[in-house]
């Protein structure tokens, strides 16, 4: 068997474990994973807080890194992603009452990417406007900055499941009337 067979066939199974053949989720599924696990020995003293803008600097660079080991890992698939992204958001003209459900539909059904990708976005988010917040406010980091990180990801994976199972009542009532 060649190396290149070897990886393939490993490749399938990863696939099959991730259960997604969109490498950006695989993306935010991992940074999330790592930093969920990271925020958690900052908190518990394990490791030591970053402080000051290089903690937000330093979320940067593990999504930074985490992308660039999936890259190296699957190209293939991340130049498909990319590539279908980008058609999809040309072909979207605006976000009508139509796309706000089909992205609620795609949340109930894929619960656990869509948790990631929304703490991913939201964790860039906060880095940028804390790294070039430079005059206004200083940012501190530390422990608490960490504490908040898993404090978000609680009150994210929460909201989705409070939609899940908002949504499992709502089918529980369409079927039988007499509830």
């Amino acid at each position: 068997m060649t190396i290149k067979k070897a990886v393939d066939k490993i490749k399938k199974v990863f696939h099959w474990i991730i259960e997604d053949d969109n490498s950006l989720i695989v993306i935010c599924e991992a940074f999330t994973i790592v930093t969920v696990i990271n925020s958690y020995m900052m908190v518990s003293g394990t490791d030591n807080p970053k402080i000051g803008r290089f903690a937000y600097i330093h979320l940067l660079i593990r999504l930074a890194i985490v992308s660039v080991c999936v890259v190296i890992w699957d190209y293939e698939s991340v130049f498909q992603a990319i590539k279908k992204t980008l058609t999809t958001l040309k072909n979207i003209k605006c976000i009508s009452k139509s796309g706000i459900k089909k992205i609620y539909q795609n949340v109930l059904a894929h619960k656990f990417a869509s948790i990631c990708i929304v703490y991913t976005l939201s964790i860039v988010m906060i880095c940028l406007v804390m790294i070039f917040s430079s005059g206004i406010y200083v940012p501190k980091g530390g422990e608490g900055l960490y504490f908040n990180l898993l404090l978000l990801f609680a009150f994210i994976s929460i909201t989705v499941f409070f939609i899940y199972i908002s949504e499992r009542i709502k089918s529980l009532f369409r079927r039988n009337r007499k509830l």
